[in-house]
């Protein structure tokens, strides 16, 4: 139960002190949470000066490649984080919505043979971790459906 205003304003000078100092040590022992992988996000300036975000610096440097590439004409029609449906959503038998199962990859493009090239980055490669697991059976349904191979990075 916290203390009004009116409530602190009556405490002696010392008190209020020692209020104001453990609410701002509070304040300032928030941080962010640790990330998933231990991955720092990183902003990538556009020609244009717009700012593309990325959740990795390993991912940023993968797009400043990939927009090189571009500019040479190597590969065409870049594209980030499209989405793939994997499963479609559906209805269960007491009529509740199942979601979809979806992936995203990182980077889509056309090589200059025309194909087509999905790349994801991965910082974090645990065969053991349920992450990666659930990724390669994503990878395995993209090569399945799609007929694209999922490139890792």
């Amino acid at each position: 139960m916290g203390l009004t205003q009116k409530e602190i304003n009556r405490l002696s000078p010392a008190a209020q002190r020692k209020i104001r100092d453990a609410e701002k040590n509070r304040r300032e022992s928030r941080t962010a949470p640790a990330r998933k992988y231990h991955n720092t996000p990183c902003d990538y300036q556009m020609p244009d000066g717009s700012v593309k975000h990325f959740d990795s610096v390993k991912e940023c440097r993968r797009f400043a490649e990939l927009m090189l590439l571009l500019k040479a004409g190597e590969i065409s029609e870049l594209e980030c984080q499209k989405e793939y449906v994997l499963i479609p959503a559906q209805k269960k038998p007491d009529g509740k919505t199942e979601r979809a199962c979806k992936y995203v990859a990182d980077f889509v493009y056309k090589d200059i043979t025309g194909e087509t090239v999905v790349e994801d980055v991965k910082g974090y490669r645990d065969p053991k971790s349920a992450g990666y697991a659930k990724f390669v059976i994503k990878r395995k349904l993209m090569l399945s459906l799609y007929g694209i191979a999922v490139q890792e990075i």
